[in-house]
């Protein structure tokens, strides 16, 4: 009955508030059947089951690691995209010149 409902609770964090599955709690979810392989390997001494589930978690690690690397790429992206902006507008502030004033006029 406990791993019916633990299942149950994990197919609950698959959806969101929409019902669409979420890439982050699918990812826990992976891991969470991993590590539930793992202790089913170890309690029956089926060390297949053990291994696989071992596996499992290493994949979902793997994953998430990706993913995490992505999501700061694009933030570096748009770091560095930032700065150009920041810098054109800088240049456009100070103008063709650099605001240099007008020293023959006297002004």
């Amino acid at each position: 009955m406990g791993l019916f409902v633990f299942k149950l609770w994990i197919i609950g964090l698959r959806t969101n508030n929409n019902g669409q599955a979420s890439k982050e709690a699918a990812q826990m979810s992976e891991k969470a059947k991993g590590k539930i392989k793992e202790a089913a390997g170890a309690i029956t001494g089926d060390e297949n089951k053990k291994a696989e589930g071992q596996a499992q978690q290493r994949k979902a690690d793997a994953v998430e690691d990706a993913a995490q690397e992505e999501r700061t790429r694009q933030e570096q992206t748009k770091a560095k995209e930032a700065e150009k902006e920041r810098d054109r507008q800088e240049r456009k502030d100070k103008g063709l010149l650099g605001k240099v004033d007008d020293t023959l006029s006297g002004r």
